[in-house]
């Protein structure tokens, strides 16, 4: 069942008008209108309280079809992905049902595929502030899309567990004379750059970073 189709059939079964829906967010029923017509979709940011108002989980909106996923400003189809805390992260074991819609306390759409596995992470602490002018740096607050199917080689920025911590970290990783280190960007980091161990896990790959602005 395609989105218009699931809005239109929920929105009635709950007995709402176009404009109760429309209220959520200051909006003309004629918005609401336009989605039950197929028209055009509404932001992947707006899901959430929708299927909320319909007592659905987003997959479940989005049609049998189309399961975690969400479509951007522009109508192109994204897929939603679980964001996970640092400890979560460190437990993640690979598989692509350990976190899925309804169980994970949020879900955001990525405009990259982060594969079956995908999830999310929230950057805290500064230790990956990089200095003024550096071109990629990651302060407290920015999300993280990480694929955790691809290979964490040189160079990359991974999300790792450490043997003894129960907490993953993001770190860039670095090969220095011939060895492994997981590198902070930030220059007055204390042990700004670490060895890797055995016993270390590598729990995936950044491909994506970025803020909400609104």
């Amino acid at each position: 069942m395609k989105f218009a189709q699931k809005l239109r059939q929920r929105r009635k079964e709950l007995g709402l008008t176009q404009q109760e829906v429309a209220d959520l967010w200051g909006i003309s029923a004629v918005n609401i209108s336009d989605w039950e017509r197929g028209k055009w979709m509404p932001e992947s940011s707006r899901l959430p309280a929708l299927a909320k108002k319909l007592q659905v989980s987003i997959s479940e909106l989005m049609g049998e079809g189309n399961p975690d996923a969400s479509f951007n400003d522009g109508g192109k189809l994204e897929r939603l992905y679980p964001v996970l805390s640092w400890v979560q992260a460190g437990d993640f074991n690979g598989h692509a049902d350990q976190y899925q819609p309804g169980q994970a306390e949020e879900m955001r759409a990525c405009p990259k595929d982060l594969g079956e596995n995908g999830y999310i992470l929230r950057v805290k602490g500064n230790s990956m502030v990089a200095p003024t002018g550096e071109l990629l740096s990651f302060p407290e607050g920015m999300y993280v899309y990480v694929n955790p199917d691809l290979a964490a080689t040189p160079g990359r920025f991974v999300i790792v567990r450490r043997k003894d911590s129960e907490e993953a970290t993001l770190k860039r990783l670095a090969i220095i004379d011939g060895d492994l280190y997981l590198e902070a960007l930030n220059p007055a980091w204390p042990s700004r750059y670490l060895r890797v161990m055995d016993g270390d896990r590598f729990c995936g790959v950044v491909v994506h970073a970025g803020f909400d602005i609104l």
